[in-house]
């Protein structure tokens, strides 16, 4: 959190390294059968040494175990997504939907979801479309912006199906922008001749 308030995530490749390894965190999550449920810039760490920690697993659940009532929200209203709003099962998708916004974050500096008081942040998650346009005018690939698009979107069905497939488009990403392997990079012109 502080590192996106403070515009020191350094450029677009560390910022996708920082997306991959949390990414590859919340992917060994879910392998262990636990959905975390409360996926936010704030329980995202980088340590001394730039590495990625997820933390606060508080209100981590089991999929074989139910540490909520029907009908009881958990997690932080502004990355919540639909289903948790809905008081639903959260799944694995669910996850998924909160690093979108986190995404976005990253790049924007601004949460993606927006609102004053819970029902005004309840109705933005349920109702209102993210503003992707704002994510656009950053330098955000396309790829990336698209994938936060489909990582966002209001029906888990339409989002990437687990952290494995996050993780291979990021890198995908990732490798879009170096240079490809073998090319000479072009030196910079000190003017015209």
């Amino acid at each position: 959190k502080t590192a996106i308030r403070d515009n020191s995530l350094g450029d677009t490749a560390n910022k996708i390294r920082v997306a991959i390894e949390s990414s590859e965190a919340l992917q060994h999550v879910h392998e262990q059968k636990l959905v975390h449920r409360d996926i936010k810039p704030d329980n995202i760490h980088i340590d001394t040494h730039g590495r990625v920690r997820l933390m606060d697993f508080g209100i981590a659940k089991s999929e074989d175990m139910s540490l909520t009532k029907t009908g009881f929200q958990v997690g932080t209203p502004f990355y919540m997504s639909p289903e948790q709003v809905n008081g639903e099962k959260a799944t694995e998708r669910s996850d998924i939907y909160s690093f979108g916004l986190v995404i976005f974050e990253m790049f924007t500096g601004v949460r993606a979801i927006e609102g004053t008081t819970i029902a005004q942040i309840f109705s933005a998650i349920l109702h209102q479309q993210v503003d992707f346009n704002r994510m656009r005018t950053t330098d955000a690939p396309p790829a990336l912006v698209a994938l936060a698009e489909r990582m966002s979107a209001k029906d888990p069905a339409k989002r990437p199906a687990s952290f494995l497939e996050v993780i291979a488009e990021l890198k995908r990403i990732d490798a879009s922008l170096r240079p490809a392997a073998g090319a000479t990079p072009i030196p910079a012109s000190s003017g015209f001749s």
